[in-house]
């Protein structure tokens, strides 16, 4: 029997598979993926002032993403633009 439940409408309708090398399940009721044991990564203040200097200097997103280790879409986020 099935003991994981969808983090996002309780259902235990949900299946197991594998993404990129990590165990990922999608529930068949609300049709969304999600990873029980997932955990959010914070950017320090830091992070923050570092990726602030570099925007200044005009390095590119990808450059940033590659030397800070933070995710291209987080960047676009905290610019506030968007990549779509």
């Amino acid at each position: 029997m099935n003991s994981i439940t969808c983090r996002y409408c309780q259902s235990k309708n949900v299946i197991g598979h594998i993404h990129n090398g990590k165990k990922r399940y999608m529930c068949h009721d609300c049709h969304r993926q999600f990873t029980p044991s997932a955990q959010k990564k914070y950017i320090s203040k830091e992070q923050r002032e570092m990726v602030d200097k570099m925007l200044l200097e005009r390095i590119s997103i990808a450059a940033i993403s590659r030397v800070t280790g933070i995710s291209k879409s987080w960047l676009y986020r905290y610019m506030g633009t968007s990549i779509y």
